[in-house]
C-alpha cells in the first residue's frame, strides 16, 4: 500500500517531472485503485492536453476507480481531450451509459477537417464501436471515407472487425464485473509515455 501511495504523489504531484508523472499513471493504471488513491487518479483528468491527460484517462479507463466515470465523461467531451483517448477510456471503462454522449461528440466533430480532429473522431468511433454503439459504423463509415490517417484508421478498424470472430470491437462482456483482472490488457501502442 505505501508503494501505491507513492505511485499516487508522484502522479500528481506538480513538482514531479511531467514524464514521471505519466509513468507513474500508467503504473497506476496496471493495479486494483484502492481508497484514497482513486481520487488522485481522478485528478490527472483535470490537466491540460498532453501526454500526462492521455495516460491519465487511460489508466482511470483501465483500473476504474469508483466514482470517477463522470470525472473522464467530462474530460473526453471536453476540448482538452485533444487525441480522443478519454473517449476511449470512457469505453474502457465501461460507460455504456455514454454512448450517446460520445456519439454527440463525433456528431460535433464532423464538420471538422483538421488531422487532429479526424483522429479524434476515429477514436470516438472506435469507443462507440466498443460500447457496440449502433452510431460507431456511421463514424467509422464517414472516416473511411476520408484520405489520410484518419481514413486509413477508420478502414483498418471497421475491416479488422468485420474479419475476426464475433467481431472483435464487440467482444466485451456486457457487465465489467464480469471481467477478470486476469484479462489480456491492451495499452495504446501510442499511449504517450517515454
Amino acid at each position: 500500500l505505501e508503494g501505491v501511495a507513492a505511485l499516487a504523489l508522484a502522479a500528481t504531484e506538480t513538482a514531479t517531472p511531467a514524464d514521471v508523472r505519466a509513468a507513474a499513471a500508467l503504473a497506476l493504471g496496471l493495479i486494483d485503485p484502492t481508497e484514497g488513491v482513486s481520487g488522485r487518479l481522478a485528478k490527472l483528468l483535470e490537466q491540460p492536453a498532453g501526454p500526462l491527460l492521455d495516460t491519465g484517462a487511460w489508466a482511470v479507463g483501465n483500473s476504474r476507480p469508483p466514482g470517477a466515470l463522470s470525472a473522464l465523461v467530462r474530460c473526453a467531451l471536453s476540448e482538452r481531450d485533444t487525441q480522443g483517448r478519454a473517449a476511449l477510456a470512457v469505453a474502457q471503462f465501461g460507460g455504456q451509459e455514454h454512448a450517446g454522449a460520445l456519439a454527440g461528440l463525433a456528431r460535433s466533430l464532423a464538420p471538422r477537417t483538421d488531422a487532429a480532429s479526424l483522429m479524434r473522431r476515429s477514436r470516438v468511433g472506435l469507443a462507440l464501436a466498443i460500447l457496440q454503439d449502433p452510431s460507431a459504423d456511421v463514424v467509422l463509415g464517414e472516416l473511411g471515407r476520408t484520405p489520410g490517417r484518419a481514413g486509413a484508421f477508420a478502414r483498418w478498424l471497421v475491416k479488422a472487425s468485420r474479419e475476426a470472430p464475433g467481431g472483435w470491437l464487440t467482444g466485451r462482456p456486457a457487465s465489467v464485473a464480469a471481467l477478470s483482472r486476469d484479462r489480456p490488457l491492451w495499452v495504446d501502442p501510442i499511449c504517450p509515455v517515454h
